[in-house]
């Protein structure tokens, strides 16, 4: 499992491989960071089919991760290599 800093102390990895697609855990988001926001930090490296910001089931409040779908391993650990420390809404 590869990890990498996406803020202070924000992290993501590879997840899984489904196919070619590779989802990537992004953590420690910001509550305010939108999914069209973290697509746009990713598809600098390639094709993102998919980002969703899971929310609490009671509140509604984002949780404060992420998972990003790019459409291949090599655009995915381009991503991971290319974002880490990078740091989104100050967190």
């Amino acid at each position: 499992m590869s990890r990498i800093r996406v803020g202070q102390p924000a992290w993501v990895w590879l997840r899984h491989k489904r196919g070619q697609i590779m989802k990537i855990y992004v953590g420690n988001l910001s509550f305010d960071v939108t999914e069209d926001e973290i697509a746009a930090e990713f598809s600098t490296y390639g094709k993102v089919e998919s980002v969703a910001i899971p929310a609490d089931k009671l509140s509604g409040r984002p949780r404060g991760f992420a998972f990003v779908e790019m459409a291949s391993k090599p655009e995915a650990e381009a991503a991971i290599t290319g974002l880490n420390g990078k740091t989104l809404k100050d967190r």
